[in-house]
């Protein structure tokens, strides 16, 4: 199937385009790069691409964005969304509001004027131009010292000047762009793409871990504020980020140890006597409270967890999302392992194991081998519920509905709403360390709990058509290259 799909598309450049990092200075611009790839005479070469070492384009471009959202919200105030004037031309419109002269400030004005929401339907009054409180600095002339104070100016007009002020700034990275210095990324497209194959598949530097070579991702799949940064800033900020990770690590272990230590029986028995005999004479409320509430109180909080790691992961500085999707897997999976396998494990005496664990090392790994096969029966129940209870619910994309209706209520303009439309991107890390953890829970403690097995075979009997219809029909992924 993979072949059959290069074939499909050996034409195209995404399947002729080569990513080569690590550069070495000497190597760091088109030209000497273009003669050390023609060097190796194995195709010919099409294209090459260093990317810069500055991020000034990439900035530039952020920004104009952001002040075109803000001014597009001070119209969205005078207009309204959708504007109800029936002779509305957003053209016209448009026409006026980026042409920099008297004349189109007037014939803008009018527009608004004619074209405004009416805030006083009997009168039919306008509404006013919306306003904005700035700091400007003004110097004292009798005492000599600079103050801040608030001024109120129109909205529409400074956003109007910030946007001019920001297609200058890009109109200067887009002209120096390739003027600057060279960053440690490069792409090279090859004529054919048997070539680029070859080329990805050879070690073409003395020192191994410089000028590496792979087939380049798609374009929506490279992290383009990353791709020109030096190794020693990614290897920061990679530092940075797993630093980031087990703080989350150990701050995210108190909010579910709390809630779970509050609903344990030998908390009970210590602290709520009374309490602890009606769930001992109630057999319903007991498994309630030893296998169901823990269960779910798991699944709720490794629901939100993803979500906090994709964050911390692409603070690496990972050039590519396929990357970034490996790190994420690797971390999410050592996350539930950590929790299900130890803290859940340990629940009830969790401090005094933590006292345990530095005074007496031993003694705590005694401890938790002795805790782990009590909990196979926990284990049946939380793969239960994760298979034939949350993978179903997964059909009704209460996440995507919530995140709608969220962004929704908050939209002001047409981009913000068609934002709120836009497709979700899953990435694999996200719901594959779930597979990986229910097989090995499911090898490993069948012997000790019998039922454990078929709850795990319900799990991927389930996931199978939840996964297919998902991946079809739902969900939209950053990569679509073989």
């Amino acid at each position: 199937m993979r072949w059959h799909y290069l074939l499909l598309t050996r034409r195209t450049s995404n399947s002729r385009t080569l990513m080569i990092t690590h550069l070495p200075r000497e190597l760091r611009s088109e030209q000497a790069l273009f003669r050390f790839v023609r060097g190796m005479r194995i195709g010919e070469i099409e294209a090459v691409h260093v990317a810069p070492l500055e991020q000034e384009l990439t900035q530039a471009l952020a920004h104009r964005a952001k002040v075109l959202g803000k001014l597009e919200t001070a119209f969205v105030a005078v207009l309204g969304n959708p504007c109800r004037a029936r002779s509305y031309d957003p053209e016209l419109l448009k026409r006026a509001v980026l042409t920099d002269t008297d004349e189109a400030r007037l014939l803008e004005r009018r527009l608004l004027r004619r074209w405004a929401r009416r805030k006083d339907k009997k009168r039919n009054r306008p509404v006013e131009r919306p306003q904005l409180s700035v700091m400007q600095p003004v110097r004292n002339s009798e005492t000599g010292k600079w103050q801040w104070p608030l001024r109120r100016i129109d909205a529409i007009d400074h956003w109007r000047t910030a946007l001019f002020a920001a297609d200058v700034r890009l109109q200067k990275a887009r002209e120096h762009f390739h003027g600057g210095e060279g960053g440690t990324s490069a792409f090279v497209t090859m004529t054919h793409a048997a070539d680029a194959f070859t080329i990805s598949q050879l070690s073409v530097h003395a020192r191994p871990d410089t000028c590496k070579i792979r087939m380049a991702p798609e374009a929506r799949a490279v992290v383009w504020k990353n791709v020109g940064r030096p190794y020693s800033a990614k290897m920061l900020r990679y530092v940075v980020g797993l630093v980031m990770t087990v703080a989350l690590l150990l701050l995210w272990s108190v909010p579910v140890v709390l809630l779970s230590t509050l609903i344990s029986l030998r908390f009970l028995v210590t602290r709520s006597p009374g309490l602890a005999d009606v769930v001992k004479n109630n057999q319903f409320v007991r498994s309630l409270l030893s296998y169901t509430l823990p269960s779910l109180i798991l699944t709720i909080f490794t629901t939100i967890l993803p979500r906090v790691l994709w964050g911390f992961v692409l603070v690496g500085g990972d050039r590519a999302y396929s990357i970034a999707d490996k790190n994420m897997f690797i971390r999410h999976l050592y996350f539930l392992i950590i929790y299900i396998v130890i803290v859940i494990a340990m629940t009830g005496s969790v401090w005094s194991s933590v006292y345990d664990m530095f005074t007496d090392f031993g003694g705590f790994w005694k401890q938790l081998v002795n805790v782990l096969p009590q909990m196979a029966t926990w284990y049946c129940v939380y793969v239960m519920l994760y298979g034939a209870g949350y993978q179903v619910l997964k059909l009704l994309h209460l996440k995507s509905v919530c995140r709608y209706l969220f962004l929704q209520a908050k939209a002001a303009t047409p981009r913000d709403y068609m934002k709120a439309i836009s497709p979700v991107f899953i990435d694999w890390g996200t719901f594959q360390p779930y597979t990986v953890l229910f097989f090995f829970i499911g090898i490993l403690y069948s012997h000790l709990q019998p039922l454990l097995l078929p709850m795990c075979l319900l799990y991927f009997l389930v996931g199978i058509f939840v996964m297919r219809y998902m991946c079809i029909y739902s969900w939209y992924f950053r990569q679509q290259n073989a």
